[in-house]
């Protein structure tokens, strides 16, 4: 059967069965909604209409909008191999940046590589080995740009209108921001299962804006219950 393009209208329809909301003019790659743990809940707030959509799994988010977790958890993939999960009451946002079009996060979030041996167990054995890999992870709203190594996983969270945490539970995390010039800068590196805090004042300039105010291992204890929370299967089926 022929599916030609007649003219603008049929532009997309191949993909009608999908649901897309916001602006994609200048996304690269697509991000993806592809758990909510409870229906009628996660919202999209589209800042061109300032209209808000109910989002279900399978649902593509563009720019120009906020996607707010509420009461439920979301997990949303990209289509450059990045995974993230965002606890209650959370926020993501793709926004154009200094590093192009990026996902800015907000709340009690995890971020992930795609290629992380819990998302596929059947890879190398069960565990992805290259350590070289250096993954771009976004943007936490209130502080700094993430890297991650390797099989990278890091949970950041929002401690006070001044202080965020952040939470390493593989691979190595670079954070790091931009000067006004433009050029970039490290606040902090980080190894696995380590835990950081950072301080910073919006009214100080780029480079004295950040303080790390805590750095230490994390014990069994709390990786289990960041586990528990942001890994473990059973932590994230639908209702």
């Amino acid at each position: 059967m022929k599916f030609t393009y007649s003219d603008g209208t049929k532009v997309g329809e191949h993909e009608k069965h999908l649901t897309k909301v916001g602006d994609g003019a200048f996304l690269r790659e697509p991000y993806t909604v592809t758990f909510v743990s409870k229906m009628e809940t996660v919202e999209f707030v589209d800042y061109t209409t300032e209209q808000s959509t109910l989002v279900k799994a399978g649902t593509i988010l563009n720019v120009c909008g906020l996607l707010k977790s509420n009461s439920a958890q979301v997990e949303i993939r990209s289509g450059n191999g990045n995974l993230y999960r965002l606890g209650s009451n959370s926020e993501l946002s793709l926004e154009y940046t200094v590093e192009g079009v990026q996902p800015v996060l907000y709340g009690r979030v995890l971020y992930a590589s795609e290629d992380n041996f819990l998302y596929f167990p059947e890879k190398n054995g069960g565990r992805i080995k290259n350590d070289q890999v250096y993954q771009p992870g976004g943007k936490y709203r209130t502080s700094c740009y993430m890297f991650n190594f390797g099989n990278g996983m890091a949970v950041t969270d929002c401690l006070s209108t001044n202080e965020d945490v952040y939470y390493t539970l593989s691979g190595s995390l670079e954070v790091y921001e931009y000067d006004e010039n433009g050029k970039p800068f490290t606040i902090f590196k980080a190894e696995p299962f380590q835990k950081v805090r950072v301080q910073f004042n919006p009214h100080k300039k780029m480079k004295e804006r950040y303080v790390v105010t805590e750095k230490e291992q994390l014990n069994n204890n709390q990786l289990r219950k960041l586990y528990e929370e942001f890994v473990f299967p059973n932590s994230w089926k639908s209702e």
